[in-house]
């Protein structure tokens, strides 16, 4: 089977989804020091960016709204609602738009942002660019409800319901097929 090549704006994206409380992890962007290290992992930031505790929090208000985004069980109205908490994030984040001779137009964090808002200006344009690239409508959530971490589906027919068949997929298989074997 061929490796899925994740395009970068996706493996950001998907890096700061998984970042809430999982299992027995805590909140990565609870903490300033775990938020710095996951931030550089996902290139949201250097090394030594320090985040106010505002940044965060606009952080993970718009990481939830993504992972309502992507939740399959929502109705309409909630996934308005998300994209209207993306998009209050979003004004309070200074863009510039730099144009150049040819078909090109780059998203860039404006100059004058402080290391928290360049992160959330920065996060802000990979989700621009999987919007726009359509790798965005390729992120699901696992159908494990134990696991439920976000994935990208690399299948032709983006149908894949787990991040890994082996791990997740096999288990809610087996799972179903013993209740429905139990005696009722």
């Amino acid at each position: 089977m061929a490796e899925v090549v994740v395009p970068p704006e996706a493996a950001a994206l998907i890096e700061v989804l998984n970042s809430r409380h999982l299992g027995p992890r805590p909140d990565l962007l609870s903490d300033p020091d775990r938020a710095t290290r996951m931030l550089t992992r996902a290139g949201l930031g250097p090394p030594d960016t320090r985040l106010e505790p505002e940044s965060l929090a606009a952080l993970r208000t718009a990481r939830d709204a993504l992972n309502d985004v992507l939740d399959d069980t929502l109705d309409e109205p909630s996934h308005e609602h998300a994209w209207g908490t993306i998009d209050q994030v979003a004004a309070g984040v200074g863009l510039t738009l730099r144009l150049a001779a040819g078909p090109t137009a780059r998203l860039r964090p404006a100059a004058d942002l402080g290391s928290g808002e360049t992160v959330l200006a920065e996060f802000l344009i990979r989700l621009h660019q999987a919007i726009t690239s359509g790798s965005l409508r390729r992120l699901r959530r696992c159908a494990n409800p134990v696991c439920d971490i976000a994935f990208y589906d690399g299948t032709r027919s983006r149908t894949q319901r787990w991040h890994s068949y082996a791990r997740c997929g096999n288990r809610c298989n087996v799972a179903a097929y013993r209740s429905r074997a139990r005696p009722h």
